[in-house]
């Protein structure tokens, strides 16, 4: 064997071998792995119970997975943050519990928190039958999307704090007895939450700065206030139930306007809302508003009655208008509709706000629109209010023309076609001159 091919074989060797080495070496320092590249930490049910007594950091390459039936416990002022990801796998016999290190009576505001910051805004933390207590903060999230199921954060200051481009979905979760707050979004997070029990809370959710989550099929109970809205809080609230409080049931600060879809009020008569600075929650379905409780501490915020309704825009013979733009302003300058007729003529669904109740000296009045409709250059603004509505919930709109008006394509295609019959008739009429 030559020397230059006993080298080449020895170098193909020595590749073969050191290629797997290189490729499980772990990242540099700072190095941030892909989501499917994390290296997993499990915590076992032989680890249990896991005590802390400092706080931990689960570094962006690692996902720490904690087994059915583990117990963390937290000694004063610690807490955990992961920037990984983490995978909490707990089932209904045997939940993973994170809990005070301590003895006696459960306290909130113990432990500090489990904070979820993951350098990788895309990463997914999946919490499942997950159990806290007697933390500050239960579950912190701060970045990528953290998907709650079943889980209950009980006896904590704050159960769960979701904020800037954080979000937050939690299932059949409940949040009970918890000292400041059940959930909250700020900040710009979003998620929704779903078939929730928020019990024995001071606030049982709170939605602050530009946030607009879905909160939908949640039984609220026994809250000092069940919901809060401020500064932009816009969230919509679907199909809950809302029973006894200690104070107001909902609160709205700082140009916040929730929207209420088939909302009920246990006790109505004794369900409160207090708003103040600007803000208009909307109640669609559900509980009627007139029989709520609204305190406004001033004239430009009040509880708005919202129907769903059929905008029919015609000619002045009856003829419906395809493709007409009508726009639908409240009093209040909220917009309520902003859409295009079909061929039929009709606007579905649309929104009308029927009447308010608060604003100025708390007195309940109705609430007249203004509707703006546009069709091929045609502009007109009518003041219609709830009455002009007919039986089906339709509000029919003429615009003063007298028939519809073909496009410029249609007159196009119209030219077209006398065009081309124009040169049949110019052949028909030469062939038969030729033949005489």
């Amino acid at each position: 064997m030559s020397g230059h091919l006993f080298r080449t074989l020895v170098i193909v060797v020595l590749l073969t071998l050191l290629l797997p080495l290189a490729t499980t070496l772990p990242p540099e320092d700072g190095a941030t792995a892909a989501p499917g590249d994390l290296t997993d930490m499990r915590w076992t049910l032989e680890d249990s119970p896991v005590v802390l007594d400092s706080s931990i950091e689960i570094e962006p390459t690692v996902r720490l997975v904690i087994e059915a039936g583990v117990i963390v416990m937290f000694d004063e002022d610690v807490g955990i943050q992961v920037r990984g990801e983490l995978r909490a796998e707990g089932t209904p016999e045997l939940p993973v519990l994170f809990v005070s290190n301590v003895t006696g009576p459960v306290e909130p505001n113990y432990w500090a928190d489990l904070r979820l910051m993951p350098s990788d805004q895309e990463s997914e933390n999946v919490l499942t039958y997950a159990i806290f207590e007697g933390a500050d903060t239960g579950l912190l999230v701060s970045s990528g999307r953290a998907v709650l199921d079943h889980c209950t954060f009980r006896k904590c200051r704050y159960g769960v704090l979701a904020r800037g481009d954080a979000t937050i979905e939690a299932t059949d979760c409940d949040f009970i007895d918890n000292s400041v707050l059940g959930l909250e979004w700020e900040t710009g997070a979003g998620g929704k939450a779903t078939s929730c029990i928020f019990r024995g809370n001071v606030v049982g959710v709170y939605c602050y700065e530009n946030v607009t989550p879905t909160i939908k099929d949640c039984d609220f109970s026994a809250n000092y206030h069940h919901l809060s809205f401020a500064r932009g809080g816009n969230a919509t609230i679907v199909g809950c139930d809302l029973g006894n409080t200690s104070a107001e049931a909902i609160e709205c600060y700082w140009n916040s306007s929730p929207l209420f879809k088939g909302v009920v009020f246990e006790e109505p008569g004794d369900a409160e809302v207090f708003l103040r600075h600007n803000s208009r929650p909307r109640f669609e379905g559900g509980t009627s508003v007139s029989l709520l409780d609204v305190t406004s501490l001033d004239a430009g915020s009040y509880a708005v009655s919202l129907s769903t309704i059929t905008i029919y825009v015609e000619n002045d013979q009856g003829k419906p208008l395809e493709g007409a733009n009508v726009t639908l302003d409240g009093r209040s300058g909220d917009e309520f509709t902003n859409g295009s007729t079909g061929e039929d003529g009709k606007l579905f669904p649309a929104h009308m706000s029927t009447y308010t109740v608060g604003g100025e000296n708390n007195n309940d009045m109705e609430n007249p629109h203004e509707a703006l409709v546009e069709w091929r250059g045609h502009r007109q603004t009518y003041k219609v209010t709830p009455r002009d509505l007919d039986g089906n919930q339709v509000l029919t709109l003429e615009l003063a023309i007298s028939s519809p008006e073909p496009s410029g394509e249609g007159w196009l295609l119209n030219i077209v076609l006398i065009m081309v019959i124009g040169l049949i008739l110019m052949v028909v009429v030469m062939h038969r001159t030729r033949e005489r």
